[in-house]
């Protein structure tokens, strides 16, 4: 307030000094926070830093301790298997992946042969991560599976519902990956094996996606 300069710690004032009067006037120098020209550093961490036009009050700095709620998560988008994909080696199962969806402290995870989600497989709580390992599932079957995001605040939306389709049970069982890169786009090659084994091309500068014998391939 120009006459006293008062620190605080989480909300008591822990020290202060006081000066004569100072007329706080504008000017187009630049603001430094945490030193005195380029010496004299703060040691310490500095975060959230806030600037305001007045002097608080000590009733309007204990107020700032009070924690913002933090909101319920939204809801996540789902990355892996590719919705509508087929050939999915059904006896190993399938690795399901998700983005993170922000705020989210676990997953849901539901699976079944329905969308309705009646005929459940697999429901899965308080799953950390962004991905789930699904049990051996059943040649030539479709199945339906969305993620729901939580935090101590409450739940999301379920996400979209995805399908996939299970392959016929053959000797790709013994396949590990299988990358077909009918992407199109992006730089991730989603593995069509069942495994999760999913690709990356670490410099996709200068590399074009073409029209190929098979697809995009």
């Amino acid at each position: 307030d120009g006459t006293k300069s008062t620190i605080y710690i989480n909300g008591v004032e822990d020290n202060s000094a006081t000066y004569a009067p100072v007329q706080i006037i504008s000017n187009t120098a630049d603001l430094r926070i945490g030193a005195i020209s380029t010496g004299n550093r703060w040691n310490g961490d500095l975060d959230d830093v806030r600037l305001y036009s007045r002097a608080l009050t000590p009733s309007e700095i204990a107020a700032l301790l009070i924690t913002e709620a933090v909101p319920p998560p939204s809801a996540p988008s789902l990355i892996s298997p590719l919705n509508g994909i087929t050939e999915i080696q059904a006896s190993s199962g399938t690795n399901l992946s998700w983005a993170p969806s922000a705020f989210a402290d676990t997953y849901s995870i539901q699976l079944a042969t329905d969308a309705g989600f009646t005929n459940l497989i697999s429901n899965q709580n308080a799953v950390n991560g962004t991905d789930f390992n699904t049990p051996a599932l059943s040649p030539l079957t479709t199945y339906f599976w969305r993620v729901l995001a939580s935090n101590s605040q409450g739940d999301s939306e379920w996400s979209e519902t995805w399908s996939f389709t299970t392959a016929e049970q053959s000797q790709e069982n013994d396949l590990v990956g299988h990358w077909k890169m009918d992407e199109g786009s992006g730089d991730i090659l989603i593995d069509y094996s069942g495994n999760g084994n999913n690709a990356s091309i670490p410099t996709p500068s200068g590399v074009n996606w073409v029209a190929g014998k098979i697809g995009q391939a």
